[in-house]
């Protein structure tokens, strides 16, 4: 059979109508010419303003303008990109094609760009998991997504809380997130945590969740959470992200709860690694090698005695919605890092444990130092325990100043 060779100029024709840019011109057949053309056609028609794909009921530029005028909701935006039936017919056990994941792709990204969708989204994904797992699914083969949702967690409060709440409910999103992490990600995560009370309960549960196998060698949350970078600076690794963990865990009775059976949920090994790494300054840097970075132990302190000192404030201040009317004692200050103190069988406190010096020497040192009012506040508290206030070490002069973190 003779073999039919498509002319130079259809060739040029073809291509610049659908936007293509010419290359090499390979002869083919007729059959073949056409598929590959669809093939590389569907590969870049998402980039054109006017696209329509299968299922689609308007070009892509008017569903853009109509989303940045306000004028569809998630629903319709659904029906307009034609993505219905993903969502509602959702079964994980159907191959979507690739040209359904550009789709997909592109559906997503224009929700996620704008926060009252992306909001109605999730909110919709409490009783439709089909949602989440598209989600999950399209970032495999979008992983761009992924950067807008770090922008999402920085800018729109309400994400960082629906989502971490869903990743609550929806075992796979949790785990899905952990080995997606990057450590933009992982600092906007911490970003929104200090925005939202909500969201900082919301993580500290996760981490009760999933914190004794995330926090394993050779997992991305290990990598990301425990690198410190070098002992000569203190930015080069995610050490500020980790002082906002530190800060907002510690800023409310529930999160410090969570964080404390987080570690009562890891092994001996897990928690003596997150103890010194937190109180003590010893992480390793990019390269996996071991650091102790003394400065990056004082800043780590000084975030958990500013959260600290905000979550006491219902204990002792008149003035809070929260104010209990109580005496403050020193199990209320516990109640936020027990594994600092000793305790007799009654559960008294008799003393300071290890970690505690690193800790009290960084609090005396913010208060005495460097005038601290937060670490003036807790020192003032504790002189109402003459046994534990007269425990305390001396402050360190050479101590670093308090930085800014959040």
């Amino acid at each position: 059979m003779k073999t039919l060779i498509a002319p130079k100029s259809l060739v040029t024709a073809l291509t610049l109508s659908l936007g293509i840019a010419t290359t090499t011109y390979m002869p083919q057949t007729h059959a073949g010419f056409f598929r590959n053309m669809i093939k590389t056609s569907s590969s870049i028609m998402l980039n054109g303003m006017d696209t329509m794909l299968k299922g689609m009921t308007m070009p892509l530029n008017i569903i853009k303008s109509k989303v940045n005028k306000g004028q569809m909701n998630f629903s319709q935006l659904s029906t307009a990109m034609g993505v219905n039936s993903y969502i509602e017919d959702y079964d994980s056990s159907k191959t979507v094609n690739n040209a359904g994941y550009q789709l997909l792709g592109a559906f997503f990204s224009i929700v996620l760009k704008n926060d009252a969708l992306t909001d109605e989204m999730l909110e919709l994904g409490y009783h439709n998991s089909g949602i989440v797992y598209l989600l999950m699914n399209t970032v495999e083969t979008n992983p761009e997504l992924l950067d807008q949702m770090t922008e999402n967690l920085e800018r729109d409060v309400r994400f960082g809380e629906l989502f971490t709440g869903l990743a609550i409910q929806e075992k796979d999103l949790a785990l899905f997130f952990f080995n997606k992490i990057t450590p933009a990600l992982y600092s906007s995560l911490t970003v929104a945590m200090v925005m939202s009370q909500e969201t900082t309960e919301n993580v500290a549960e996760l981490m009760y969740m999933y914190g004794a196998d995330e926090l394993k060698p050779g997992k991305p949350f290990y990598d990301i959470f425990f690198d410190i970078g070098e002992a000569d600076y203190d930015d080069d690794g995610n050490e500020q992200a980790n002082e906002r963990l530190f800060y907002t865990l510690m800023s409310g009775t529930k999160s410090a709860q969570f964080f404390v059976d987080a570690l009562n949920s890891m092994s001996q090994h897990q928690q003596t690694q997150l103890l010194q790494f937190a109180i003590a300054g010893v992480g390793h840097n990019e390269a996996g090698q071991r650091v102790v970075h003394k400065n990056q132990a004082f800043y780590n302190n000084y975030a958990m005695i500013d959260g600290i000192a905000e979550g006491l404030l219902p204990l002792i201040d008149q003035n809070d919605p929260g104010y209990t009317g109580q005496e403050f004692t020193a199990a209320d200050f516990a109640r936020f890092l027990p594994m600092l103190f000793t305790y007799d069988s009654q559960g008294n406190i008799t003393g300071g444990a290890p970690y505690a010096f690193h800790f009290f020497t960084a609090l005396k040192s913010a208060a005495e130092v460097h005038g601290n009012e937060n670490a003036e506040m807790i020192l003032d508290l504790l002189k109402q325990s003459p046994v534990l206030y007269y425990l305390l070490p001396k402050a360190d002069d050479n101590s670093p100043a308090p930085h800014d973190y959040k």
